[in-house]
């Protein structure tokens, strides 16, 4: 960000460049900085970054943990510009963070039968038999097979709680990569012509081509007809659903949509626009990335990725924006103290929830 300003002394960008040649990730962070920040006008606003507190706070940050020799990753903090904008990745090493978070250890991802059976899929189990004998399951390495010994109408749900992801291979070979805190709906047996789920949450679905079998996915508020295709669906919010087409084709509320386009569904109507893939599916690989991203919406995300309770004290910390990237394996309390450094909020533990002031 001084770089881009031209507000660095000789010694400052040597520092800066240092860790850019030496840290993979700095360097894919700087690259994106440079995209959003092009214009002269984003240029000028940064002039305003209280830049000899940045290094200082960089400094200070990797000579800690490099006397630790566990750095992982570099993160480069700049905050200011009225509403504070903040731009950061994070210094963390492998440390357990000083919040005393009470995590519920003994939420499991569950497999539930229409009958009212309940199955922990947690623990990887091996084989199984369900449904008096009919239906095989097996749930090995975070995945969930099935096969049913003859065609039956049972349907079953998958619940995978905050704090973890699970995948499930469908009868038809189908692939659906489920989320934190989200829901899959399915019959053991595809019948009828057609080939349909639902999803409450968000997953990515990799669908296994049939012309024969129409797939239809359904959501709280739309349905998506697919023609063969890998997409991913978010229904978090109860009120809109978002359909990013990676790649073939899905038709959302009439519309077609093509790869690299997603949909948003709302009360207001369907809107379509083109997506960033990596942003978008970070997900799917124990990353979340945002740009310009308000704090009140990131925090949804914290809560389902550490199964924690987070709210605002103050509705102007809520209104902050960041720009930023974490891993799932942060702790928490690294995150809360880099937001904490960098967009001058805080935050303190109380009754089982997270306040942030």
């Amino acid at each position: 960000m001084l770089k881009l300003t031209d507000s660095i002394t000789e010694s400052e960008e040597g520092y800066i460049n240092s860790l850019i040649e030496s840290e993979p990730e700095v360097y894919a962070l700087w690259k994106e900085i440079q995209s959003d920040f092009a214009t002269a006008q984003d240029k000028s606003a940064l002039q305003k970054f209280d830049t000899d507190n940045i290094i200082a706070e960089v400094k200070t940050e990797v000579r800690r943990l490099k006397r630790g020799k566990r750095v992982v990753r570099i993160f480069i903090a700049v905050a200011g510009i009225g509403i504070s904008t903040c731009l950061f990745l994070i210094l963390k090493d492998n440390k357990v963070g000083n919040l005393a978070v009470k995590h519920d250890v003994t939420k499991q991802i569950q497999l539930q039968l229409t009958g009212g059976e309940q199955i922990s899929l947690s623990e990887g189990n091996g084989e199984q038999l369900a449904e008096n004998g009919t239906v095989i399951l097996k749930s090995t390495n975070n995945t969930f097979v099935y096969t049913a010994r003859k065609v039956t109408n049972t349907t079953a749900t998958i619940v995978v709680p905050a704090g973890k992801d699970y995948h499930v291979k469908l009868e038809d070979g189908t692939k659906v990569h489920m989320n934190s805190g989200s829901k899959l709906r399915f019959p053991f047996s595809f019948s009828g012509g057609k080939r349909e789920i639902t999803i409450i949450g968000e997953a990515f679905i990799e669908v296994a081509g049939n012309a024969a079998l129409p797939f239809i996915v359904h959501t709280q508020h739309t349905t998506i007809q697919v023609l063969g295709t890998s997409f991913n669906v978010n229904s978090y919010d109860s009120g809109k659903v978002t359909v990013s087409l990676v790649q073939g084709a899905v038709k959302v509320n009439e519309v077609l949509l093509k790869p690299g386009y997603a949909a948003h569904v709302s009360s207001k109507g369907t809107d379509i626009y083109s997506f960033d893939e990596e942003s978008e599916l970070a997900w799917r690989n124990d990353q979340y990335i945002f740009r310009h991203s308000q704090l009140k919406e990131i925090m949804p995300v914290l809560e389902r990725w550490y199964d924690v309770q987070i709210v605002f004290d103050s509705p102007a910390v809520a209104d902050k924006v960041v720009t930023g990237h974490i891993m799932r394996s942060d702790d928490i309390a690294t995150v809360l103290d880099m937001l904490k450094k960098i967009c001058n909020t805080d935050y303190y533990y109380k009754e089982n929830t997270i306040h942030i002031r």
